[in-house]
C-alpha cells in the first residue's frame, strides 16, 4: 500500500485551527519495504543476529566509532557527505504518516497504540502479528500460558522507552527492526492557555530526554536488542528509505520561536543521513538544504535517487504570514506560489528541479515506479510526470481523483469530501480504466481503511465496534480486519476473509 500523501496547505491549515472534521481514511502503509515482499523466509541464525547486536549496544557504537576512524585514516580531507552512496535497490519505506506497521508476503505486523496495565503497575504497547495464511492475529509472543502483561514478554514494549505513535518498523535481511522516535514537532504552531486565559508558552529542548534508537530483533520478536542510539540533540523524521545495506532518514535540530501568542517549531541542519545496518555506522550523505528558501521532503525513490518535495513562495515566509490570524494573507501567498519536485543525486549531494506546478487549485499526487501521477480537482485531471524526463501525459479525466494511494498499478482515488462519497475509484495507470467500488465500513458507512497488500490481497479494516460518544464522535473498540482479494476490492463485492483479531487491532 502505497502511502498517502495530502497537500501541505491542508497540514497547514489544520495546524493553525482545529478543523471541523477530518477525512475519514488512513492509508497506513507502504507498498516497497514497510508493506512489500521483504525476505520473508530469509531469515539470519540467532547466533548472527546477537553477534552484529554485541557490536553495538545501548548508545556504545563501537563499531560506528571503528568505522569512523578507518574512513577518516585513509582520507587526507574527509568529506562527510560521501561516505555512501543509495544503491540501485533503493526503496522508499514510509512517510510521516501512518502507524508503526510493516508487512510481507505472508503477514502484517504493527504496534499497537493502546496502553496495556503491565503485572508491576507499568504501561505498556504490544507488538502484534496478522498472520495471512490462518486469519489469526496473535501478541509476537511464542511463549505457552504467557498473559502479556511483563517486560520480560517478547511482545511487551514498555511505555517509558518506546512511542508506539511516532516508531517505524521494518524487515531487513530476515530482521524485524524497530526504529523508535519522538514526534516531528517540525511546522507545527501552538499555545496553551492558563487557568486566567493567559497564554503559557513551552520550549522545545535541544536534547531529546529519550534520543532515537533501532532495535533490531527476530522474526518472532524474540532476541530484541538495542543496536544504535542516534545523536539526542537530533531530531529524526519519521520518512525512511532502505537498501541492501541500510537505512536512510532525514535528522534535523529542531528550535522554538515565541512570536505573538503561540510558539513556531522550525528545523535547521536537515541532512539526510545512512546507517549501516551492517555496522551500525552512521554516515551523512546530502544536506536538505539548498539555499532557495524551500522546505524541502523527502517523499519517494526513484532508479536509485530521491524525489523530493517542497512550496516555493519565492522567499522564506515568516512565522505571521502563516499562522496569523488573518487566514487570507497565507492563503493568498499560497496561491502564488509553486509546488516543486527535484530529484537529489545522493553521490553528488545535487539536487536537479524535475517538475513544478501553480497552487491554483487543490491536488494530490502519488509516487509510482518512475511516474509521479499528479491529481487536480478543479480540471478534474491526474497527470502522469515522468521524474527522469519531466514529459507529461495524461492518465486519465474524472471528477473523483483525489488520490490517496496505490495498490498495485492502480491510483486509489476518493471524492475530496468523503462524508458526501466516502467510495474509493481506482485507476489503472496502464490504461487510464477507472474501476469504482462502493464497498465501505459495515457499521458507520465510512471509508474502508487500506492497511496493506500482496500480489493478489488487500489487508482492509472494514468494520468497527463503535459507540457513539457525543451523537457526533465515537468510541471504537475495535477494528475488524479483513482480507479482500484485489479483484473483489476493484468490483465492489463483499467477500472479506475475517481476521479473528486478539486485541483491539489499531
Amino acid at each position: 500500500m502505497k502511502q498517502k500523501r495530502e497537500t501541505q496547505v491542508c497540514k497547514k491549515h489544520v495546524a493553525k485551527k482545529a478543523a471541523a472534521f477530518t477525512i475519514a481514511l488512513s492509508i497506513l502503509l507502504s507498498g516497497t519495504a514497510c508493506g512489500n515482499n521483504e525476505d520473508g523466509n530469509n531469515t539470519a541464525a540467532d547466533g548472527d543476529i546477537a553477534m552484529a547486536g554485541d557490536k553495538a549496544m545501548a548508545g556504545d557504537n563501537t563499531a560506528a566509532a571503528e568505522n569512523s576512524a578507518e574512513r577518516e585514516s585513509s582520507q587526507d580531507k574527509p568529506d562527510p557527505y560521501a561516505a555512501s552512496q543509495a544503491s540501485d535497490d533503493l526503496k522508499f519505506l514510509c512517510s510521516e504518516d501512518g502507524n508503526a506497521s510493516c508487512a510481507t508476503q505472508e503477514g502484517y505486523y504493527y504496534i499497537s497504540t493502546e496502553s496495556q496495565k503491565l503485572q508491576d503497575g507499568s504501561l505498556g504497547y504490544r507488538l502484534m502479528y496478522i498472520d495471512y495464511a490462518s486469519c489469526q492475529e496473535i501478541c509476537l509472543c511464542s511463549a505457552p500460558g504467557c498473559s502479556h502483561d511483563t517486560k520480560d514478554c517478547t511482545a511487551v514494549l514498555p511505555y517509558d522507552e518506546f512511542h508506539a505513535h511516532d516508531s517505524k518498523l521494518f524487515l531487513h535481511q530476515g530482521s524485524l527492526y524497530i526504529l523508535n522516535r519522538q514526534y516531528d514537532a517540525e511546522g507545527s504552531y501552538s499555545a496553551t492557555l492558563g487557568a486566567e486565559g493567559e497564554v503559557i508558552l513551552g520550549n522545545v529542548s535541544s536534547a531529546n530526554p529519550m534520543p532515537a534508537a533501532l532495535y533490531r530483533m527476530n522474526p518472532d520478536g524474540t532476541g530484541r536488542q538495542k543496536v544504535f542510539s542516534f545523536d539526542p540533540d537530533l531530531t529524526l523524521a519519521g520518512t525512511l528509505a532502505l537498501d541492501g545495506q541500510g537505512l536512510y532518514a532525514v535528522s534535523k535540530k529542531l528550535s522554538s520561536e515565541q512570536t505573538g501568542t503561540g510558539e513556531y517549531t522550525s528545523s535547521s541542519e536537515k541532512t539526510l543521513v545512512f546507517l549501516d545496518l551492517s555496522s551500525y555506522s552512521l554516515s551523512q550523505i546530502a544536506p536538505l538544504e539548498f539555499g532557495d528558501s524551500i522546505n524541502w521532503q523527502l517523499i519517494g525513490c526513484v532508479n536509485g535517487s530521491f524525489l523530493l518535495e517542497g512550496i516555493d513562495y519565492g522567499r522564506r515566509l515568516t512565522v505571521e504570514e502563516q499562522f496569523g490570524d488573518d487566514d487570507d494573507i497565507y492563503h493568498e501567498l499560497y496561491k502564488n506560489s509553486h509546488t516543486v519536485f527535484a530529484l537529489l543525486d545522493p553521490s553528488s549531494g545535487s539536487s536537479r528541479e524535475v517538475y513544478r506546478m501553480k497552487n491554483q487549485e487543490t491536488h494530490s499526487s502519488a509516487l509510482l515506479n518512475d511516474t509521479l501521477y499528479i491529481s487536480f480537482t478543479d480540471s478534474k485531471k491526474i497527470l502522469g510526470v515522468n521524474v527522469s524526463t519531466g514529459e507529461e501525459t495524461l492518465l486519465s479525466t474524472h471528477p473523483q481523483n483525489y488520490i490517496v494511494g496505490t495498490l498495485g498499478n492502480m491510483l486509489c482515488c476518493q471524492n475530496l469530501n468523503t462524508f458526501t462519497d466516502p467510495t474509493y475509484y481506482f485507476v489503472d495507470t496502464d490504461t487510464g480504466e477507472i474501476r469504482h467500488s462502493d464497498l465501505v465500513n459495515k457499521s458507520l458507512g465510512w471509508s474502508l481503511e487500506l492497511v496493506a497488500e500482496t500480489d493478489s490481497d488487500v489487508l482492509v479494516i472494514y468494520d468497527y465496534d463503535a459507540v457513539s460518544a457525543d451523537g457526533e464522535s465515537y468510541e471504537i473498540r475495535l477494528y475488524q480486519h479483513g482480507l479482500i482479494s484485489k479483484e473483489d476490492l476493484f468490483s465492489g463485492k463483499d467477500n472479506y476473509r475475517k481476521i479473528q483479531m486478539a486485541g483491539r487491532g489499531y
